[in-house]
């Protein structure tokens, strides 16, 4: 079960953040329990700059926290491509990497790749050639932490007192 809301919160938009730099990376920060999502464009290689474009994301997860999927949310393409030209890579616990072939699947799955724990990560897109790619992808990260002790005593405790007043009222 994921905790946090329904609705993604969007930690980065290279729209609006500017493109994640070739050679290094945007720092996503620590990601918190729940969606958080990323969307970005890959431009492929021109002329005037004849490397793979590639966009490098660092994120950390905290103690506590672990990574349970990697959705590939949107993924466009030039549809007269037969082999869908994006690369998909994990680097740290759990590292790995593929070509993720639709929209919906967890590239955790694609790589091969366990629930990652805490720890630091970069996840990189790559366009190994001249095709546009628009992506946005959504790590689905769950809190390990159970209530303390003292506090589901305080429930019940709680509830307890509530059972009783209720069959006070009831007998009187």
């Amino acid at each position: 079960m994921l905790a946090g809301s329904a609705q993604a919160a969007i930690i980065y938009n290279e729209a609006v953040d500017g493109d994640a730099p070739n050679g290094a990376w945007a720092d996503l920060g620590t990601l918190t329990p729940g969606a958080n999502t990323i969307v970005g464009k890959l431009e492929g290689s021109r002329p005037s700059a004849p490397l793979d474009d590639v966009d490098n994301f660092r994120f950390e997860l905290a103690p506590g926290t672990k990574l349970v999927s990697i959705t590939l949310d949107s993924f466009d393409f030039d549809p007269d491509i037969t082999n869908p030209p994006l690369v998909v890579t994990l680097l740290g616990d759990g590292a790995g990497g593929g070509r993720p072939d639709r929209v919906g699947v967890d590239l955790l799955a694609v790589f091969g790749a366990d629930a990652p724990g805490p720890g630091s990560y970069i996840l990189s897109f790559i366009s190994p050639n001249v095709h546009e790619i628009a992506y946005q992808a959504t790590f689905n990260v769950a809190s390990d932490e159970v209530p303390e002790p003292g506090s589901l005593s305080l429930l019940l405790l709680g509830a307890g007192a509530l059972f009783a007043v209720r069959r006070k009222r009831r007998s009187a």
